[in-house]
């Protein structure tokens, strides 16, 4: 009987420490937010998670954005929704400077229809849970501050936590070749409201309506 009880005793042990371990596993899911990390002095461990260290080398490709002094670049490993819509391809990583990090996500599509599905599907869902921004709707919709980006076969959304330089970015992008024109610019600093921009004989400006 005392052998049969001890048995009983271990298997329990057993099953508790199996289940601890699974649970353990379990990643949380992370919205849009989640993954903008603190400058890389205050990175957190839950932000180093979502992010895969790549090549340093990948400093030079930023390395000229105005006024931004580039510590190092880390690939984003998650997914996001314009990834459902077929981009030939992609480039999503987290710029770290010592006062501030940029999130850059860059998606490119052969068929302009998967562009304009890809960007007016994260309009209708923005962050987590959803916020969606109509065309030329001017609100707070983030927490953070961002930059949306679209043409024919091009969307970028670019996001930190402090005021994003629209210029210097559009700048870099054209120098980049990325883009060469644009059908929509959305620009949030913020806690203040949505704006919308015109590019035009490449110059921003915006429009009011």
């Amino acid at each position: 009987m005392t052998h049969n009880y001890s048995l009983f005793i271990w298997i329990l042990t057993l099953c508790f420490y199996f289940a601890s371990c699974t649970e353990d596993k379990k990643e949380p899911i992370k919205d849009f937010d989640d993954i903008v990390p603190k400058a890389k002095s205050t990175v957190n461990s839950e932000s180093v998670h979502s992010v895969h260290r790549i090549d340093s080398s990948k400093i030079q490709f930023y390395s000229t954005i105005k006024n931004f002094k580039i510590d190092s670049v880390f690939e984003i490993n998650r997914n996001f929704v314009p990834d459902r819509f077929n981009p030939a391809i992609k480039k999503k990583e987290v710029i770290y400077s010592k006062k501030d990090s940029i999130q850059f996500l860059y998606w490119r599509y052969k068929d302009t229809s998967d562009t304009k599905r890809a960007f007016f599907n994260l309009l209708d869902c923005f962050e987590t849970p959803c916020k969606p921004i109509k065309l030329y709707e001017k609100k707070n919709v983030s927490k953070s501050s961002f930059v949306i980006l679209e043409e024919k076969n091009n969307l970028v959304i670019i996001k930190g936590n402090n005021a994003i330089n629209l210029d210097h970015w559009v700048k870099f992008l054209m120098d980049k070749k990325m883009v060469t024109q644009f059908d929509y610019i959305i620009s949030q600093s913020g806690r203040s409201s949505v704006q919308w921009f015109d590019y035009t004989n490449s110059k921003i400006k915006e429009i009011r309506k």
